[in-house]
């Protein structure tokens, strides 16, 4: 009886051993690091007994099924707009519930659930499509064929740099490094009104050089947050840290401080930021 209940522990031990191998084999790190500096976008695979997916203060709250014995309950959390949300989720064979709330989360952040039983058939997707607006599309076409795009891309990059100078000018700080970034941006701003320059590539490299100046001058400075009891943030939203989206680079920011200085930094609202 003694070496029936020794050779069932050991087994189960070594079950419980393999389920966590592959496992780690499927989803090799968690999806969702706050200390990560580059992005992930891999699939998510999560598959078991007792699987959940529910909206929790505003994130995606994902419970993890059961696949084997022993094994501890492992959940993800993703942030709207997350650096780390992956490209898809997968369902694979498993049982447990998923949200209305979840499923709306999901097709707001663009990322698609699919469910996939054992066989390897797929028996349901959710997904989101996009199309482009047709008037705006065509005004884009037009500046492209009378050549004004180009003239009016160079007055837009402009104005955001002044605007950018003039929110770093304005802060009261008389740091070394304040000045040092306004004279970089400064330069850049005469070469731009100076020069012809006349190529999309020169012109991105000067607003790439300033706008880099400008975020590095704002990550010495930390945000204090309201009602973090209620509503968790990234631990990396405590600084503002550097414009990475979802798509591995700085087309869609994450960070909210990010997210809003298109609309600061417009000609419209050029004074509505003060640091």
């Amino acid at each position: 009886m003694l070496n029936n209940t020794n050779i069932s522990q050991s087994a189960a031990c070594d079950w419980g051993l393999r389920g966590d191998y592959w496992l780690k084999k499927i989803n090799p790190k968690s999806q969702y690091k706050a200390t990560k500096k580059q992005s992930k976008h891999k699939p998510l695979v999560l598959s078991g007994h007792g699987l959940r997916l529910n909206v929790h203060c505003g994130t995606l709250l994902i419970g993890c099924g059961f696949t084997h014995y022993p094994q501890n309950k492992e959940t993800y959390r993703f942030f709207p707009q997350d650096r780390q949300l992956p490209s898809r989720i997968i369902i694979l064979d498993s049982n447990g519930s998923i949200s209305l709330t979840a499923l709306e989360w999901l097709a707001n952040q663009n990322v698609p659930l699919i469910q996939i039983n054992w066989k390897g058939e797929v028996l349901n997707t959710s997904s989101t499509a996009y199309s482009a607006d047709p008037d705006i599309v065509y005004k884009q076409i037009d500046y492209l064929k009378s050549g004004k795009a180009f003239k009016y891309s160079k007055m837009l990059i402009i104005q955001k740099i002044e605007n950018c100078y003039e929110v770093i000018h304005s802060h009261p700080d008389n740091s070394e490094i304040k000045f040092d970034i306004l004279n970089k941006i400064k330069d850049k701003i005469k070469i731009l009104k100076g020069r012809k320059i006349n190529n999309y590539e020169e012109l991105l490299n000067i607003e790439a050089v300033c706008a880099a100046a400008y975020f590095r001058y704002w990550k010495n400075f930390k945000i204090n947050w309201v009602g973090l009891n209620k509503h968790p943030i990234p631990e990396e939203w405590l600084k503002i840290s550097d414009r990475i989206g979802k798509n591995k680079n700085n087309k869609f920011a994450v960070h909210p401080i990010n997210v809003s200085c298109p609309h600061i930094m417009s000609p419209e609202n050029k004074l509505v930021l003060r640091g």
